[in-house]
């Protein structure tokens, strides 16, 4: 976590590989008064420490953070009201968060085509359809598929890498 530089380092996730995620800037406020807590409290400010610590100091295990999930999104009365067994889980943001950002770059007449291995790069996949296929298609997020240039859809067919333009990294 680099709050000065306002970024967050994933390391070695998902096949083993690392990326850097930028903070908006009401979540890096967030998080500057989180670390500001952190260190009034007396928890290690070293760099190899957990940033985020339960009450002894130590880091919050998955289930902790599963269940305060759970109690929030409970709170807050976001729940699926078909007839589905699970639940939205902390995770699902993550998906959440690329189908608003797809449909954002649609309504602004953004060249979605060029912008979409931004987007894939950004949550860590190779390909834009490993996205894609990890959730159901939403009814918003149907008819999306055709848009993807054909290199993208099949990346056993793709020949090297792209020239997308400077500037269409932006994720905010």
């Amino acid at each position: 976590m680099d709050l000065a530089a306002g970024v967050v380092t994933v390391r070695e996730s998902k096949f083993f590989k690392s990326r850097l995620v930028p903070l908006g800037p009401q979540l890096l406020k967030d998080l500057v008064t989180y670390a500001t807590q952190r260190k009034v409290a007396g928890h290690s400010q070293d760099s190899g420490s957990p940033f985020f610590v339960g009450r002894n100091g130590g880091s919050i295990n998955m289930s902790t953070l599963q269940g305060n999930f759970r109690r929030i999104r409970t709170h807050v009365s976001i729940h699926r009201v078909d007839d589905a067994t699970y639940q939205p889980r902390i995770h699902d943001l993550r998906h959440t968060f690329a189908v608003h950002r797809l449909i954002a770059w649609y309504r602004e007449g953004a060249e979605v085509q060029r912008l979409l291995p931004y987007l894939s790069d950004y949550l860590g996949h190779a390909y834009v359809v490993h996205n894609m296929t990890a959730e159901r298609p939403t009814p918003r997020s149907t008819g999306m598929l055709p848009a993807i240039p054909e290199r993208l859809r099949h990346p056993e067919r793709q020949e090297g890498p792209g020239d997308y333009g400077a500037g269409a990294s932006r994720m905010d």
